[in-house]
């Protein structure tokens, strides 16, 4: 009985070790934060690996933004902001910041509660679409 613990055992760890390996090598991860700036945007600060073969990258990021504002309006709208073009370092690694502003409303005031969801981040070079989380903020 112990030995086929015992073999079990050494299977499970050459199963792990074999699985893991490539997982660690991998250099295509992508790591996001977001946060909703003073002046109602949505800035997102990207890492994405895996991307040496590329001089540049262009990212887009995409959302759709819900404004409430102090004089009692509500304004929903679809963004699409500008490909924003990012180099990968000389590990394949692009960093940097994406931002998406609302337009400009016939509003009074600037609205006082803010929300981005649908929040998408394509890399235009390689197809991948990256779905990120919805992010509100009240400015009360």
């Amino acid at each position: 009985m112990r030995r086929i613990l015992g073999l079990a055992l050494l299977l499970a760890a050459v199963l792990v070790f074999s699985v893991g390996t490539p997982l660690a090598g991998a250099g295509n991860k992508f790591a996001y934060t977001e946060q909703i700036t003073d002046a109602r945007s949505l800035a997102v600060d990207i890492e994405e690996g895996g991307l040496k073969k590329f001089a540049s990258v262009d990212y887009q990021l995409d959302a759709t933004a819900i404004a409430r504002y102090c004089d009692g309006g509500e304004e929903g709208t679809l963004l699409s902001g500008p490909p924003v073009a990012l180099v990968p370092d000389s590990k394949g690694r692009t960093t940097g910041t994406v931002t998406l502003g609302l337009p400009i409303s016939g509003h009074p005031c600037l609205p006082d509660h803010i929300e981005y969801t649908d929040v998408t981040l394509t890399n235009l070079m390689t197809g991948h679409r990256y779905s990120l989380d919805p992010i509100s903020r009240d400015y009360r």
